[in-house]
């Protein structure tokens, strides 16, 4: 058994123990690729589950933020509202008075509107934001 073959100068023999080295050797490779494979998906789905949980927590501290800031605005809201009252009252004032309002103060009517209207819109794109049920 230890003529050469017709494929080359090897032996039969020679042939058989590398087979067999070669079927030893892939074994085990492949038993150490499924060993880091099955350790590699553990990792993936780890990172994948602590991610999800850090975004599921920014969604919920989003959700808080939107409640905050929709209080705020309907706290200024109001609060422009009372002020704007209280300009009618100085201008029903000055008109008895004779004189006219001062311009600084006509001015910051005049920002009251535009900030209502601003409220207005940011607390829309608010409502927006909570009603696609983030949570």
């Amino acid at each position: 058994m230890n003529k050469p073959t017709p494929f080359g100068k090897k032996t039969f023999a020679e042939y058989e123990k590398e087979v067999n080295d070669y079927k030893e050797f892939n074994l085990s490779k492949v038993e150490k690729v499924e060993l880091t494979a099955v350790k590699d998906f553990e990792k993936e789905y780890n990172n994948a589950a602590e991610t999800h949980t850090k975004g599921m927590r920014q969604t919920t501290e989003i959700d808080s933020a939107v409640n905050k800031a929709l209080d705020l605005y309907d706290a200024a809201g109001k609060s422009y509202l009372k002020a704007n009252a209280r300009y009618q009252e100085i201008e029903n004032a000055a008109k008895e008075l004779g004189v006219d309002v001062p311009s600084k103060i006509e001015a910051l009517k005049k920002d009251i509107s535009q900030s209502l209207k601003d409220i207005d819109n940011a607390s829309k794109n608010l409502i927006k934001i909570k009603n696609t049920d983030l949570v």
